[in-house]
């Protein structure tokens, strides 16, 4: 059967903008956007799709790595994930000799430029046992082919100060050129073709416009909420397509997609914030930051999309603004997750927490569904880092195996 999915996951104009501002020179670039945006998805498709053959015409050379998919969905350690890109280049002198040939030949050129495209790379800066061994890989990497090679650091996360000093490590050139998710959101067209990209190979192939037009407003800004509500409709066919364009209802839309799905997908978000742009959020939207305002999340003293907002004010405020924080104290630099796991640690004297432990604390009561190992290493490992850089008197010791508990 004729495979009928459309390959454009966003609009061409979109692409094009992006192309233009990423790969027309060989300068080193960090692009802020949120988690979930499909920036490095559009990069993907640049380069393997679209333009691939335009950029070789142009001595370009595209080599993407995703930390995420490698930490995750590979299960590599974090040294793995160093070694893996350190041992890329070399190993394809033996396994792809004639890859390797081209690469030599077009970083040998005077315009010759091989673009390394990092997403993820936020999660090295969050456990300082790897900052050193990633820092030294690109490093090398530099040193290996030091005429045309720059990195695009596409970050999912807010950035703060060990961030910054941490990137200036690797290269300048990442703070000095940014660029922002802001630019590269999808417009109306674009819904339609995540909607079809979805529906269209599991035989659901009558979406109306009605559905389409609804879906650009609830869902406005965020394609991956877009693909979770066409994910619904493959799932639960027609009845789920009528009930949603029928409905008015906030609550009863998020509920109608599910409660599980879209807590999940909003909680990455959050994840990635710090304090300042999360107390923005709980705070009907007041005193926007930089990057709530420049990545689109908060537009005009508004979230991104009508989900979005009912999230944080039903949802996330539920279960990570129920603690006081005293001001002065420690926890008074914590987000709420990392207040409700300073909470749980500081329980009882040698009070031992599981992984479970602090899935149900921050996920509530449908924890087993949205359980995420990556999620919570990295809610500790900011935790444990904010009690150091903060001289607070305890500190997080892991027993292998068993959990976490203050020292």
């Amino acid at each position: 059967m004729k495979n009928l999915t459309p390959k454009l996951i966003t609009s061409k104009e979109i692409l094009e903008d992006l192309k233009h501002k990423v790969f027309d020179s060989n300068i080193s670039c960090t692009i802020n956007t949120f988690s979930g945006s499909w920036v490095y998805s559009y990069l993907l498709a640049i380069t393997r799709d679209y333009y691939k053959q335009e950029l070789l015409e142009n001595k370009i050379i595209a080599i993407p790595f995703s930390i995420n998919t490698l930490l995750i969905d590979r299960g590599l350690s974090y040294s793995n994930v160093v070694d893996y890109i350190e041992n890329y280049f070399p190993e394809l002198e033996t396994k792809q000799p004639h890859l390797n040939s081209m690469l030599s030949s077009i970083i040998n050129e005077s315009n010759g430029n091989i673009k390394i495209i990092i997403s993820g790379l936020n999660n090295f800066s969050r456990d300082g046992i790897s900052l050193a061994l990633i820092t030294n890989t690109i490093n090398n990497l530099q040193k290996l082919y030091p005429k045309g090679l720059s990195f695009v650091y596409v970050n999912t996360g807010e950035f703060d100060i060990s961030d910054e000093q941490y990137l200036e490590k690797i290269s300048t050139s990442f703070l000095q050129n940014t660029l922002w998710g802001k630019e590269f959101l999808p417009d109306k067209t674009v819904f339609e073709n995540i909607i079809l990209n979805e529906t269209i190979p599991s035989g659901v192939i009558k979406v109306s416009k009605e559905f389409i037009n609804k879906v650009a407003v609830f869902a406005n800004n965020d394609p991956t909420t877009t693909q979770i509500i066409a994910r619904t409709l493959v799932s639960k066919k027609s009845k789920f397509g009528k009930n949603f364009i029928k409905e008015k209802s906030v609550s009863k839309i998020y509920n109608l997609i599910g409660l599980t799905k879209l807590d999940a997908r909003f909680n990455k978000i959050i994840d990635g914030l710090q304090k300042q742009s999360y107390e923005c959020l709980v705070n009907n939207y007041n005193n926007p930051t930089e990057f709530l305002l420049r990545t689109g999340l908060v537009k005009d003293g508004k979230p991104i999309n009508p989900l979005f907002d009912y999230f944080i004010e039903n949802r996330m405020k539920q279960t990570v603004t129920t603690i006081a924080v005293p001001k002065g104290s420690v926890k008074d630099k914590l987000t709420g997750q990392e207040v409700l796991l300073f909470e749980l640690l500081s329980k009882g004297k040698n009070n031992l927490i599981t992984k479970d432990n602090i899935a149900e604390t921050i996920w509530g009561t449908e924890w087993e569904n949205v359980y995420s190992d990556w999620a919570i290493d990295r809610l500790v490992s900011n935790l444990r880092k904010k009690l150091k850089d903060n001289d607070y008197h305890k500190s997080i010791k892991t027993l292998k195996g068993r959990g976490i508990m203050f020292t």
